[in-house]
């Protein structure tokens, strides 16, 4: 038997070579797939400046469209300042670009239609970025920590992923095309919001939360680091997980009644926030929701407020909070 599974095993490793090798051009990595007759460039010599990426590659008389960038293709290719995507190429994938520290033009291909997760995350100098109409998915955190100040979406854009802009300081400007079926950014408001749910999922410093917001996403203005004063209208129910962390300049926000929840780690080390008034209504504080804000002036916690989470306010002495008391259940503590 463990003869006949080690023959097995050999043909099928007979079988992948076949289908897919690698090949070697001015400094870049390609997996040829024999079967698709197409090509991925899966990894590039960190040294190089500049780089032209071939449309076709040729080799024992096949031709091969290059189709993909492979996930970490580029990744921590410091010097790598910039380059050229040809027309075919479909998917970025994940990491492809990640710590790309010196990149500052690249073009994408009107043939793209996946941006990968951290596809360009961290590429500090990378300011102008244009996306293609047929884009359709942009991966979570794909331009976290970019230096673009504006950004449109395509219409054709279907799924985004969790903090698309994280650490994105210098963006301002962020427009949905009118025509998008599946998001928006309605009333001029600088944000990304899911038109089925009516949830906020992506925000900037020069982002205004419209009445019709139901919720404040996961991550959704986390390390937005230009955010000075944010109103949450009595639309929204939820805020949640992360969803401001790290704002350091935040000094000024405003929460009506209609707040239900903040979630975990919602506000914290939001160093420059120094007031915060919970509203009546408000039912669950989550874990560490204004931990590290170490501005923070004494607050008071509502009466309706049921359920707290641990280290909500970690810089504040606990003689400072001021819980106010249900007449139902007058006992009640809530740190």
């Amino acid at each position: 038997m463990k003869k006949i599974g080690l023959i097995f095993c050999c043909a099928w490793a007979c079988v992948v070579s076949a289908f897919a090798y690698s090949v070697t051009v001015e400094g870049m990595t390609f997996v040829l797939n024999t079967t698709r007759r197409t090509a991925t460039l899966s990894k590039a010599d960190p040294t190089v400046v500049k780089y032209d990426v071939p449309g076709f590659l040729t080799d024992y008389g096949m031709r091969f469209q290059t189709t993909a960038i492979g996930r970490l293709a580029f990744a921590e290719c410091y010097d790598l300042q910039s380059i050229h995507l040809p027309e075919g190429i479909e998917e970025i994938e994940s990491s492809a670009f990640e710590e790309c520290i010196s990149l500052r033009e690249i073009n994408l291909p009107s043939t793209l239609t996946t941006i990968g997760e951290n596809a360009f995350w961290n590429c500090e100098k990378l300011a102008n970025i244009v996306l293609p109409e047929q884009l359709k998915e942009l991966g979570t955190g794909c331009f976290g920590g970019c230096a673009m100040t504006s950004m449109d979406i395509p219409a054709n854009v279907k799924t985004i992923g969790e903090h698309l802009f994280m650490a994105c300081s210098k963006l301002c400007n962020v427009r949905v095309a009118g025509d998008n079926k599946h998001y928006d950014s309605r009333d001029n408001c600088n944000a990304i919001i899911d038109s089925h749910t009516n949830v906020l999922i992506a925000g900037c410093e020069g982002s205004h939360i419209p009445s019709s917001v139901v919720a404040i996403a996961d991550y959704a203005f986390k390390e937005c680091w230009g955010l000075v004063s944010v109103v949450i209208p009595s639309s929204v129910k939820t805020i949640g997980k992360e969803a401001f962390k790290e704002c350091y300049h935040l000094t000024s926000l405003t929460l009506t009644p209609g707040l239900k929840t903040i979630g975990d780690s919602g506000f914290e080390q939001c160093n420059a926030l120094q007031t915060v008034t919970l509203p009546d209504g408000l039912q669950t504080i989550g874990n560490k929701a204004f931990r590290n804000c170490t501005q923070l002036q004494p607050v008071t916690i509502p009466a309706s407020v049921t359920s707290i989470g641990e280290q909500v306010f970690e810089v504040i002495d606990e003689s400072q909070l001021v819980v106010e008391e249900d007449d139902e259940d007058e006992e009640d503590e809530y740190y």
